[in-house]
């Protein structure tokens, strides 16, 4: 790869050298892929993010390891710089790889959660067309609620990735606010207060009104942009790794 033209000099030394940095930079070249990858087509599908993340991890290990593989590689002279500016693209590199498994990890674990959240949802929209009496309204808003808030207990015992903070806080929000109307809509029926009830049924509506999925997708896409513009810097260093071999020909 690019380190090997730094060096045309044929004597055993620099031979010796570029044999083992060579293989080094070889075996990297799939983890770099996996994390270019990652970085510029993962569109958030928590279908994808638990086995994405596991290979994300697994190429921050790698390169990790190969930083340290090319720290025990002592390089000639002259190539020192270059040496170093290499173990710093692959720590950089394997830095990014782990925040990038930290997120699609948190992506994957949150979308277990909301999966079973949106099944409850339909579930209470169904149970509230059939209600009959204010009994069967208070068990269904109990049952919804229960739901609601595990959900909430669950996002919150999570692990929140930076980039991941605006649609964590939107998220928890929303399940707040809709835990608090459903107790209300609780209190409407056992107080028997009208106003109370209405009250926090047309709120409810106008929760339900809003498709928290898409917000969420939209708000995970302005943060998985970060990873996009992180993997540009990264392959900035390569190419500046590039410049430089090819300065010292």
């Amino acid at each position: 790869m690019f380190i090997a033209a730094i060096f045309i000099f044929q004597n055993a030394p620099v031979a010796a050298y570029l044999e083992p940095v060579d293989a080094i930079i070889t075996s990297a070249n799939a983890d770099l892929s996996t994390m270019n990858s990652a970085a510029r087509s993962f569109n958030g599908d928590p279908k994808e993010a638990r086995a994405l993340a596991s290979a994300l991890t697994t190429a921050a290990t790698a390169l990790r390891d190969d930083a340290g593989k090319l720290r025990a590689i002592t390089p000639p002279r002259d190539s020192a710089r270059y040496h170093q500016a290499l173990i710093d693209y692959y720590v950089a590199a394997s830095d990014l790889c782990a925040e990038m498994a930290g997120t699609t990890g948190y992506i994957a674990a949150r979308g277990d959660s909301i999966a079973s959240f949106a099944t409850a949802v339909q579930s209470y929209e169904a149970a509230m067309q059939k209600a009959r009496s204010g009994a069967d309204v208070v068990a269904a808003s109990k049952a919804f609620k229960a739901v609601a808030d595990r959900t909430l207990s669950d996002l919150k015992a999570l692990k929140r990735p930076r980039d991941m903070v605006l649609s964590d806080k939107a998220l928890q929000s929303y399940l707040t606010e809709l835990s608090a109307v459903l107790l209300q809509i609780q209190k409407g029926v056992d107080t028997s207060d009208p106003a109370t009830l209405q009250a926090a049924l047309a709120r409810l509506q106008q929760i339900f009104a809003v498709d928290w999925g898409k917000a969420l997708v939209e708000r995970d896409k302005a943060g998985l942009a970060a990873f996009a513009r992180r993997a540009n810097d990264v392959d900035a260093m390569r190419r500046q790794l590039e410049r430089e071999f090819g300065a010292a020909r």
